[in-house]
């Protein structure tokens, strides 16, 4: 995880500095800044791929382009061989460094060849425009706000009241459709004038104009042929290419295990890939009706995991100042058990 930020404007740019401290949290390996006469973008990064070589912001050869990213590309390994046969040259080992020479051959259809999770910033100085982009199921999250000079943006929101720009205030909206929905459709959050970028959606401001554009939408209507075993089949293997994919890294790959069919099918799938134990976090309860515990213990014992685990009693009350700093909208109650396994991870 990590926390990217910008300011599009040709007077406000002191604040990114601001914008990065409140973001802090999400990067406490790196920070990096650039800045031109009207834009400043920062990073915070928590390392995962190339640990010394993946500073950013992030140039390309010539200096025209300059990236902050948060997230991973699972395809970077090919994306990138595709680019040197192309003639592109790469500085780093870092897996995002593909998008900037995807955007030179591809314009801002480059998220259309990206498979990850990410949020980016790309600021091509020659034509003065800024892309902004989301990963297709919007794992990463960006927003932005408009302002009587130009744009702002962050990972998070509290970020962009850091630069004291802009003042907090409830999004009425927002809070509506939270109340009726249970959750905050896209674009939506509960501060006023606050925008999150839509899942699978790109922002381009140039000359003052913002335009923003979905890439990718799910499709239904096509029906996958053949026999119900070959379909079995086939997504079995999906399952195993995508967890493969998401090993790509230069740090250690831990798996939250709660017990359940989904996440003893991933970890499972993860220790068959893997040469080393694979570490695994479970929370519990001391209501035995809730506990899953016991179903966690066994997976991980029969794909000899490195497991642990740790029974709460999750005190809410005391939690939620906490929760919401970091989540800062209303969220799946079942959010708190995240939490706590990520606490236990992050030891």
């Amino acid at each position: 995880m990590c926390g990217i930020a910008g300011i599009l404007s040709p007077s406000d740019g002191n604040g990114i500095h601001a914008m990065t401290e409140a973001l802090s949290h999400r990067g406490p390996d790196d920070e990096g800044f650039y800045r031109d006469d009207l834009i400043a973008l920062g990073q915070r990064r928590l390392s995962i791929v190339d640990l010394a070589g993946g500073h950013q912001p992030m140039s390309n050869e010539t200096g025209d382009l300059q990236l902050v990213c948060n997230g991973e590309i699972y395809n970077s390994p090919e994306l990138r061989r595709e680019l040197l046969a192309r003639g592109h040259e790469f500085k780093t080992n870092c897996d995002v460094e593909v998008i900037l020479h995807l955007y030179e051959e591809h314009g801002k259809a480059c998220v259309k060849h990206l498979r990850g999770m990410f949020a980016f910033a790309l600021w091509d100085k020659k034509k003065r425009c800024l892309l902004l982009a989301r990963d297709h199921m919007g794992q990463k999250p960006l927003y932005y706000m408009r302002t009587d000079s130009g744009l702002i943006f962050a990972s998070e929101i509290k970020a962009l009241f850091a630069t004291g720009l802009v003042s907090p205030e409830i999004d009425l909206q927002g809070l509506w459709h939270f109340i009726s929905l249970r959750y905050l459709p896209d674009r939506y959050s509960l501060f006023s004038n606050v925008e999150k970028l839509p899942a699978a959606s790109t922002l381009t401001w140039q000359d003052g104009n913002v335009h923003v554009e979905r890439y990718w939408d799910l499709d239904f209507r096509d029906k996958l042929p053949g026999k119900e075993n070959d379909i079995e089949e086939g997504l079995d293997q999906l399952l195993r290419d995508t967890v493969k994919m998401h090993l790509l890294s230069d740090v250690r790959v831990g798996a939250f295990l709660s017990g359940g069919i989904d996440s003893g099918t991933i970890s499972s799938m993860m220790a068959d890939l893997t040469s080393e134990p694979v570490h695994s976090f479970s929370i519990g309860v001391h209501e035995k009706s809730f506990n899953e515990l016991p179903y966690a213990r066994q997976v991980a014992a029969k794909y000899g995991m490195k497991h642990h685990e740790e029974t709460v009693d999750a005190n809410l009350l005391a939690l939620l100042p906490c929760m919401v700093h970091h989540m800062e909208e209303p969220a799946d109650p079942f959010a708190v058990g995240v939490y706590l396994a990520s606490s236990i991870a992050s030891q």
